[in-house]
Parts: C-alpha cells; sequence; structure tokens
C-alpha cells in the first residue's frame, strides 16, 4: 500500500496575495511561488512554513469552512501567539483542550478558520495520535 507523505491544505480566498501577506505577515509563511491569469493576478500560491505548506486558490465566491479551515501542529503555540499578536493578527489567546493539544485560532481576510496547536504529550506516532 502506498505512504502518503503531506498534506497541503487548500484555502479558498478572494485575493492571493493579500492572504498570502497576511499569513506571511503574522506567521512567517514564505510564498514558495504565484500561478496568475494572462492578466498577472495572482490565481493560486504555495506558501511554507517549516515543513507545512499552506496553498491559496482564488475563488470568485468565498464561503469559509465551518469550524477550521486546515489545522496545523507547531511546536511552540505560546511563541507564535506572541509573534502573531505583535504583528497585530486576529488570533485568540492559547487555550488548552482536554484532548490534549494547546490551540490558537487565526481568521484570515477571507474568514477562513486555521488553528494552529501544540501536541502537549506527543506519543511515539507524532502529534494528536
Amino acid at each position: 500500500m502506498p505512504t502518503a507523505l503531506r498534506a497541503m491544505p487548500v484555502l479558498h480566498v478572494s485575493d492571493v496575495e493579500a492572504g498570502a501577506a497576511a499569513f506571511a505577515q503574522s506567521f512567517g509563511f514564505a510564498p514558495a511561488g504565484f500561478w496568475r491569469d494572462e492578466d498577472g493576478t495572482a490565481r493560486f500560491s504555495i506558501l511554507r512554513l517549516g515543513d507545512v505548506t499552506l496553498a491559496l486558490q482564488r475563488a470568485e465566491t468565498v464561503t469559509p469552512a465551518t469550524g477550521w479551515a486546515a489545522y496545523i501542529y507547531v511546536d511552540d503555540v505560546a511563541a507564535l501567539h506572541e509573534l502573531a499578536t505583535a504583528q497585530g493578527a486576529p488570533v485568540t489567546a492559547p487555550q488548552d483542550r482536554f484532548y490534549g493539544c494547546r490551540e490558537i485560532e487565526f481568521t484570515d481576510p477571507d474568514g477562513n478558520v486555521v488553528c494552529f496547536a501544540q501536541d502537549l504529550d506527543p506519543g511515539p506516532e507524532g502529534p494528536g495520535l
């Protein structure tokens, strides 16, 4: 059976460049590339933060997911929260959850909610398992 290697959540946004700027400024995501229409408008972008990739795709109508659009594990939620709040990002305060994760939530300019989580008691199989 094939082995899954990684995942890349794709968020629908109204403006790819504005969305990329929000993730870059708030958390340090770096654009790995932009794919553009003939008129130069960004249609798609891949962003990277460490080993995490997140994609933004332009949509004519953006309907944010109910709940989280993506759940991203990090090694230090408190430090990420400090960085994001210093940049004025709309993030929630860190909260410890009954399932053993400390989380913050970020709402992007289009209303997509991304949860950043730290596994407080990681097992040998990895975060969240």
